[in-house]
């Protein structure tokens, strides 16, 4: 299974074990903070193994509608950019 169906399979059953009573509720931060992890670690692993893949690409598969914002969230959650992430340059 390749990453895209692996990350989209991480959070259908994250949005799964949650009961739309949850949702309805706003008892969903936890949750939200897992599909927040999942995508995190998904933008991570496509950076470290995907690298014919732009960082738009990336953004884009991520979820992300404008790059810019991927950016600023990547170096929000890391401190470093997403290039400088792939160029090697420790976090």
């Amino acid at each position: 299974m390749g990453c895209v169906a692996a990350c989209h399979q991480d959070i259908s059953k994250i949005k799964s074990s949650v009961g739309n009573a949850d949702w309805r509720n706003g008892n969903i931060t936890a949750h939200l903070a897992m599909i927040v992890e999942t995508y995190r670690d998904y933008a991570r692993n496509l950076l470290d193994g995907q690298p014919a893949l732009t960082i738009e690409d990336i953004a884009d598969r991520c979820g992300f509608e404008h790059t810019p914002n991927f950016y600023s969230a990547f170096k929000k959650m890391y401190g470093i950019t997403p290039m400088d992430y792939r160029k090697g340059i420790s976090i």
